[in-house]
């Protein structure tokens, strides 16, 4: 009786190894195409888009390797080895779905949440915000050129019309300086 069990019958059509095949490579390919979407700043969807095919795709792939048999042969329709063959079937694609919905319903509200999240950053058009260059030499008697410099480029993006540029006290950094240069 112990030859008519499911899991013997998953073990003869090598439905786990397919399942643990199928999981290496989508985990590898997932990983990769996150590195090439951060690395050629394509939109995120791509990359979610590619593991919802690979959740989705997972009961499709599991049928084919409960159904057929790659053999040297060709691929061939696995025969029925137990009179509940037909009732493993169905209770193995009922395990599928219902496994792939759960997917779905543990990763739906991850999803959820980055849609809506609002927008932190207001942007205000023609805006510009020059920051303080820092001194980075040894001698802290130059520090006036690095401000000059900052104080030279904000005056000459003020001269330009339509753009507008924060204050320099609105800058954190800014307020840290030594007032005795002013």
């Amino acid at each position: 009786m112990a030859d008519n069990s499911f899991f013997s019958e998953l073990r003869r059509r090598k439905v786990l190894q397919s399942a643990a095949i199928y999981g290496a490579v989508a985990w590898g390919v997932t990983e990769v195409l996150v590195t090439v979407v951060e690395q050629l700043f394509l939109p995120q969807w791509v990359a979610t888009l590619t593991v919802i095919g690979f959740v989705v795709g997972f009961p499709v792939a599991m049928f084919l390797a409960w159904t057929f048999d790659l053999t040297s042969e060709g691929l061939q329709r696995t025969t029925i080895a137990s009179r509940r063959g037909k009732a493993s079937i169905a209770v193995s694609l009922f395990l599928l779905v219902a496994g792939t919905t759960g997917l779905f319903f543990l990763i739906k509200p991850a999803l959820q949440s980055q849609e809506a999240r609002p927008g932190v950053v207001s942007i205000v058009l023609n805006s510009i915000a020059v920051l303080p260059f820092e001194n980075a030499g040894q001698n802290p008697n130059d520090s006036f050129l690095s401000e000059g410099l900052s104080d030279e480029l904000r005056d000459q993006l003020g001269r330009v019309a339509g753009i507008r540029i924060a204050a320099r006290t609105n800058c954190s950094t800014c307020s840290r300086r030594s007032p005795s240069r002013w």
